[in-house]
């Protein structure tokens, strides 16, 4: 059986938001109430005892909310573990904020319909994932051991996704710039506009969209890079190198300077946005 435990926090004159939660599961979205509503879901309580806290501190326009898990003796500890399922679901009123910081430790976290200036994610050991959310200045999305997922989301200013050891997909994204690296994992990224520059070092990357419109720099140094767009590419620069692996271009009325296995540039129209590919072991595949 579910237990819900609600909070009402006044948001007159708040503009920045700093949430912080060590094990407990976040949840984002704007919703149409003047107050900040506070949700915290759990499976069950022992002895009355919730099993959260919440630790609020308000200083002029800033409101800083911070999730504590409650300290049992060692038998009630056993009687919870691995069976709280906590999950903590933040109603903001629907305004611009000035920023948005979320860290997690070992949480999922999950951000929708989010309007802000500056927004930060950050989980150290968990899921990311934003959906529908419009970011004015600068995206910053960090988790060091699991997926990071970005959907239907509008950056004006720079977007930076990082994930250690992870997964890490973006899918209907519109950024000024995009920064993207994966150490550990595979970076799949579907229909984007933008200035875009994507790093693997262990890991594939697979890049598709309607038609290229920013300048693309793509570095694998163990992985695959596959490149496709549904449109056909009246004006781009192409320049491809690898150390072992063999690269494939198709691209109709291009002129190629240079086309072999492990290095290619061509250019077809006026050259206006350059495809920039490096790979160390892997293949490349421009379709």
């Amino acid at each position: 059986m579910q237990h819900v435990m609600e909070k009402t926090i006044d948001m007159d004159g708040i503009n920045r938001l700093i949430l912080n939660t060590t094990s407990s599961d976040v949840e984002l979205i704007q919703t149409e109430e003047t107050v900040l509503k506070v949700q915290v879901w759990t499976l069950w309580k022992v002895d009355g005892i919730e099993p959260i806290d919440l630790e609020i501190n308000r200083n002029n326009d800033m409101l800083e909310i911070q999730i504590v898990q409650r300290r049992q003796d060692w038998l009630t500890s056993l009687k919870a573990l691995g069976s709280w399922n906590v999950k903590v679901v933040f109603e903001l009123p629907t305004r611009l904020y000035n920023e948005i910081i979320v860290d997690g430790r070992s949480s999922d976290i999950s951000a929708c319909q989010l309007l802000t200036n500056r927004l930060s994610v950050s989980c150290h050991s968990g899921d990311s994932e934003l959906e529908t959310c419009a970011v004015k200045q600068e995206l910053n999305v960090t988790t060091s051991s699991g997926d990071l997922k970005i959907n239907d989301t509008l950056v004006k200013g720079m977007l930076n996704a990082h994930a250690t050891s992870g997964d890490i997909r973006l899918n209907q994204l519109t950024a000024n710039e995009m920064r993207i690296q994966s150490h550990s994992g595979d970076i799949t990224i579907n229909n984007f506009r933008g200035e875009l520059e994507a790093s693997a070092s262990s890991g594939d990357i697979e890049l598709t969209s309607d038609k290229l419109a920013g300048n693309v720099s793509l570095e694998s140094s163990s992985g695959d890079i596959t490149v496709s767009f549904r449109d056909e590419q009246d004006s781009i620069t192409m320049d491809y190198q690898g150390s072992s692996g063999d690269g494939s271009v198709r691209i109709k009325d291009m002129l190629y300077e240079d086309k072999s296995d492990h290095r290619i540039i061509g250019k077809k129209g006026d050259g206006r946005y350059t495809v920039r590919v490096r790979t160390s072991s892997g293949d490349f595949k421009f379709r």
